[in-house]
This record gives structure tokens, C-alpha cells and sequence, in this order.
């Protein structure tokens, strides 16, 4: 729900006004997986496989704003190589909601947005005690 603005362009609800925060229920880990057979034994072999034929690898995910997908992105970024990721275009025009542009979702472009929202949110979020990580 916090990840929405980022990822879509028209959403029908603010998570800042919508929402009140209760509590952190659940931490997320992310695991990196390849296929059987891709011959990379290690990372640094696995980086390297990434940056020559990454705009042949499709990185799957488990979709649009999901863990998966912005670390799938934040490693493409991080490693300068160009990742495969699947088009949600399509079943986002169905849902009735706007993509936002592939560059847009890239950390570089949250960092923005989320540094915009901590200097938008600023008195409020000192005057509750919350400090911006």
C-alpha cells in the first residue's frame, strides 16, 4: 500500500491520510534464484553472467510493487545491467489504473519522491516522534 505511489500513477486512496500506523507485523527476506544449469558458481560469476546477457534474462517476480520486483530492480540498477522484467501493462489497463513509466520505479526515482514526502511530512512526522529511514 506505502510502495502504491510509486508504481501506479492514479491510485484511489493517499497512504499518508488514508491510514493510520499500527505497528511493523512482518519483515520480508528476498532470496536470489537462477535455474538449474547457468553455470555461475558464485555471485561475482552470476554478476558477470548479468551485466553481458542481461537483456536476455527474464527476472521474474512475484509482481508489479512487490518485494521481488523492486529488488529485481534495485539489482539491475546496483549492477548497471539491463534485466528482463515481465509487462504488467496489460493487466493494469484492465484493473483501470495508469503505469507509471519503468524509470519512474527505479530506487533513484523513489529516492526523489520519498526525499519530496519526508520534506512534505517533516513537522508532522518530528511532532510524532518518527524518524525517517
Amino acid at each position: 500500500m506505502v510502495l502504491g505511489p510509486a508504481l501506479v500513477a492514479n491510485l484511489e486512496y493517499d497512504p499518508v491520510n488514508d491510514f493510520d500506523h499500527l505497528g511493523v507485523i512482518t519483515v520480508s527476506f528476498t532470496t536470489l534464484i537462477s535455474r538449474a544449469g547457468l553455470h555461475a558458481a558464485s555471485f561475482p560469476e552470476f554478476v558477470a553472467h548479468l551485466k553481458s546477457n542481461g537483456d536476455k534474462i527474464m527476472f521474474a517476480n512475484s509482481g508489479l510493487g512487490g518485494i521481488s520486483h523492486l529488488c529485481g530492480l534495485m539489482l539491475s540498477e546496483a549492477l548497471q545491467a539491463s534485466l528482463k522484467n515481465p509487462d504488467f501493462s496489460g493487466y493494469l489497463d484492465k484493473a483501470g489504473y495508469t503505469a507509471v513509466p519503468p524509470a519512474e520505479t527505479l530506487p533513484a526515482a523513489q529516492a526523489r519522491r520519498a526525499k519530496a514526502e519526508v520534506e512534505r511530512w517533516g513537522k508532522l512526522l518530528r511532532e510524532a516522534g518518527i524518524r525517517p529511514q
